[in-house]
């Protein structure tokens, strides 16, 4: 999608940077975003929140859909939590292995950034910059994401020492930070 919509952009609002090499090092990032953060994350958020009470887990998953839809939701709630267990490989064993994966990757998000950069490539705002925020958003729920998340406190205990833990990191910090500088502010939902 970026990448059609990049044809669109005007030069200075483009995601992918003009210099080769620097945009090779962005569509590495990217890809590795997407492979690890992308699938981790989910993993992550599905096997921590199984357990809430269906409203909670509906809430988080119906907003902003026609009342069918929700209503549709209620009844396909546990099928679609069980495909994602199936489709996700979710279990305590894949969750943990795929939390370290996150942090090899914050590593290396965090060493990128030690020198004081705004972003993580360049001078300006990538498609690297977008993924990544993007897809720490479970790790550090952005007020800005453009749907409700919870807020820590409404999150299962296991979860709050993860999230705490990752938003507070240079690299969580500079998704937070995306979300406030570079999205604009939209009204909220719930």
């Amino acid at each position: 999608i970026l990448r059609y919509l990049e044809r669109y952009a005007r030069p200075q609002d483009k995601l992918y940077p003009d210099p080769p090499p620097l945009r090779a090092r962005v569509d590495e990032l990217e890809a590795l975003f997407d492979s690890v953060l992308g699938v981790e994350s989910r993993r992550w958020f599905y096997f921590q929140y199984r357990r809430q009470p269906a409203s909670a887990i509906l809430r988080l998953i119906a907003q902003r859909v026609p009342a069918h839809e929700r209503l549709l939701a209620r009844w396909l709630l546990w099928p679609m939590q069980e495909f994602a267990k199936k489709r996700l490989n979710i279990s305590f064993q894949t969750v943990e292995a795929g939390l370290e994966q996150v942090r090899q990757v914050l590593a290396r998000t965090d060493a990128l950034l030690a020198d004081g950069r705004r972003y993580l490539l360049g001078d300006r705002f990538t498609a690297a910059d977008l993924s990544f925020a993007c897809l720490m958003a479970p790790f550090t729920l952005p007020r800005r994401y453009g749907v409700w998340l919870p807020g820590p406190e409404e999150l299962p205990a296991a979860m709050r020492t993860t999230v705490s833990s990752i938003s507070q990191s240079p690299s969580g910090q500079h998704a937070i930070r995306l979300f406030e500088e570079e999205r604009p502010a939209l009204s909220p939902c719930r």
